[in-house]
């Protein structure tokens, strides 16, 4: 029980089933526990401590939890780092790997993405993308990319480093060589728009990193008219061939 009581700690009060499995605690007693009203079923898969406080960041740790595999992305990320712009961002989408089974929670919006290990961190105890995998999420997405930008590069993270991130997100999702950045179900590809006759074609093409400096400076609390701020993870895209850094959604709500 010692090793549960540390996996409950460490995660907002909440463990997947196959930590609880591996932590020594058979499926019987587990079932035990729940009964007796000191563990509880909180989502498939998924168990908490009875009377935990139900925290924004327990209900990411356990959305997160029901797929292995899975992190917080996007501006449900940017708050788990703590970045300026979205640190009361109330929503929570979670990404998982392109071969997870289908999940559906109330309120949280699953997405399928490839990510490798170096796309992905721990804070606070709650899988997460990266600050700056994170970043490019935000600013492919027309969302409010300065504001953490500058609230990141504060704190220390290099340039160089989130260029090298813009780069390889832009460069895999162009080339597609080996099907790593494909996206799933057939979803047709949003690659860059191609440039209208009366366009200037002296004009450069945006390098990632002049697409992530340059994103706008849009409040998440405040969406525009006309649209919500559920919705608004589907809106804005700066032309840049980095798509797959934002994954299929699984769910639509």
């Amino acid at each position: 029980m010692q090793k549960c009581a540390a996996l409950f700690a460490g995660q907002h009060g909440v463990a997947a089933d196959r930590q609880v499995r591996a932590a020594g605690i058979s499926l019987k007693r587990q079932n035990a526990l729940i009964a007796s009203d000191v563990w509880k079923r909180v989502h498939a898969g998924v168990i908490g401590l009875t009377g935990a406080a139900d925290t924004w960041e327990r209900k990411v740790m356990a959305a997160a939890l029901a797929v292995k595999g899975a992190v917080a992305c996007g501006r449900t990320a940017a708050r788990v780092h703590g970045l300026d712009g979205y640190r009361k961002y109330p929503g929570i989408k979670i990404a998982v790997p392109r071969s997870a089974r289908r999940v559906k929670i109330d309120g949280v919006k699953y997405t399928r993405l490839d990510l490798d290990d170096e796309d992905t961190t721990v804070v606070n105890g709650i899988p997460v993308t990266t600050v700056a995998v994170t970043l490019m999420q935000l600013a492919s997405r027309g969302l409010n990319a300065g504001q953490p930008l500058d609230d990141a590069l504060r704190r220390g993270h290099k340039p160089a480093a989130l260029r090298e991130t813009a780069t390889t997100g832009a460069n895999a999702a162009s080339a597609r060589s080996d099907g790593k950045w494909s996206t799933c179900g057939g979803a047709t590809s949003t690659a860059p728009p191609k440039s209208s006759p009366t366009s200037d074609s002296r004009s450069p093409s945006p390098t990632p990193e002049s697409w992530l400096l340059n994103a706008p400076s849009r409040s998440d609390q405040q969406p525009s008219s006309g649209r919500s701020a559920e919705n608004d993870d589907a809106i804005g895209h700066t032309g840049l061939a980095a798509a797959d850094w934002l994954g299929t959604p699984l769910t639509h709500r």
